[in-house]
C-alpha cells in the first residue's frame, strides 16, 4: 500500500529560499561562496548550523 507525501510545506520553503537567494545575490555573491552551499535550502542551513559544508546535507543518506 502505498501513500502520498505531502510536499506543499517543502515547495513553500524552496520557493522562498529562490526569493531569498535572488534578493540577496549581491551580498552572497561578494562572499565568494562555493555554488553547492547555496544548492538548496537544507545545504544553506547545514552551513549555517555547523559553520562548514560538506558532501550532501542532514537529509543526504550515510555513505553516499
Amino acid at each position: 500500500m502505498g501513500f502520498r507525501q505531502n510536499n506543499k510545506r517543502k515547495a513553500e520553503q524552496d520557493t522562498a529560499f529562490a526569493g531569498w537567494k535572488e534578493r540577496n545575490r549581491e551580498r552572497i555573491g561578494a562572499l565568494g561562496l562555493p555554488a553547492p552551499v547555496l544548492a538548496t535550502r537544507d545545504d544553506w542551513a547545514y552551513f549555517v548550523f555547523f559553520g562548514y559544508h560538506d558532501y550532501g546535507n542532514w537529509n543526504t543518506p550515510p555513505g553516499t
